[in-house]
């Protein structure tokens, strides 16, 4: 048996052993861990940070902010967080908020939040271990939905709608629109004063409508206007003609196509679904009788829309 000195680089003596023609190696515990175990404290703290999950504990909204609040990490976990947001809940372009201090534990989300949108927020910890920064894990996700804040020009008016919004549509995007043309639609219909109104009727219309709860074909187009500018869409209410008749409905564009939403004359279809035009549509064209309705392409409808 032979001993030699540890070739440049080593900690420690290699003892090779001579055994016939048979040479084994047996490197020192020092040795192993200069060649980078996984067990030396640099990784061990990164082990520690890339393990640790935050947990949101509250969130609030208002209608163009959300306030999150997480549980404090120790410091051998993070030096700050990071919180991400976005109105999807893949979180494809999502914006971030950066927390530098591990002792604050709350974030304001204000750039490029919408009133009455839907919002999904996660939180993780970073750390400086040596001279990279290392992450945590996401937190679990929290969603939440900004509230509702109309723009009528009428103080009165957009209290009423932000209450119909928030107690009877609940939803946001496609999905709220239909449930406020819905509820506009359930509405009960009534002939009085339905003459082609003049000035601001998208305000005075809509309450009216809210007022007697229920009312005229103007009435019931200026009342889901006002619901649909309030959720962010590009809408107006018309008055002009149906297959010659004058009448009230509305219209919003959606990426460069205007589309028709007339809740009027689904609450009159609603009303009668044995006539003879409700079975023709149902029968005839395949439509549902309260979505046929609704977000037509105004140059492929079921009725002749036109001033």
């Amino acid at each position: 048996m032979k001993n030699l000195k540890a070739r440049k680089g080593m900690a420690a003596l290699v003892t090779i052993a001579l055994i016939g023609s048979t040479m084994a190696l047996a490197p020192s515990a020092a040795y192993a861990a200069d060649k980078g175990s996984d067990q030396t404290p640099k990784n061990a703290s990164m082990a520690k940070v890339q393990k640790a999950k935050p947990k949101i504990s509250k969130i609030t909204r208002d209608q163009k902010s959300i306030t999150v609040k997480w549980k404090k990490l120790s410091s051998s976990k993070a030096d700050g967080y990071q919180v991400r947001y976005a109105a999807n809940s893949t979180f494809k372009k999502a914006k971030t908020v950066k927390v530098k201090k591990a002792s604050t534990v709350k974030a304001v989300l204000k750039k490029g939040v919408k009133s009455f949108t839907a919002y999904y927020v996660q939180v993780r910890a970073y750390k400086k271990v040596g001279k990279k920064t290392v992450y945590s894990q996401w937190s679990a996700t929290k969603s939440v939905t900004t509230k509702a804040k109309a723009s009528t020009g009428d103080k009165k008016l957009d209290k009423k709608i932000n209450t119909i919004l928030e107690k009877k549509v609940k939803k946001t995007g496609d999905t709220g629109l239909k449930k406020a043309f819905d509820y506009v639609a359930k509405l009960p219909y009534g002939t009085k004063g339905a003459t082609k109104p003049k000035g601001k009727w998208a305000v005075t219309g809509a309450k009216k409508m809210i007022a007697n709860k229920g009312g005229n074909c103007y009435e019931s187009a200026a009342l889901f206007c006002q619901l649909a500018k309030a959720m962010g869409y590009n809408a107006k209410a018309v008055a002009g003609k149906t297959s010659g008749r004058p009448h009230g409905w509305v219209e919003i564009k959606v990426s460069g196509t205007w589309y028709v939403c007339d809740p009027n004359n689904t609450t009159t279809l609603l009303k009668n679904p044995n006539s003879k035009i409700a079975k023709q549509i149902v029968e005839e064209k395949g439509l549902a009788l309260d979505s046929c309705l609704f977000m037509q392409p105004k140059s492929d409808t079921l009725f002749v829309y036109g001033k």
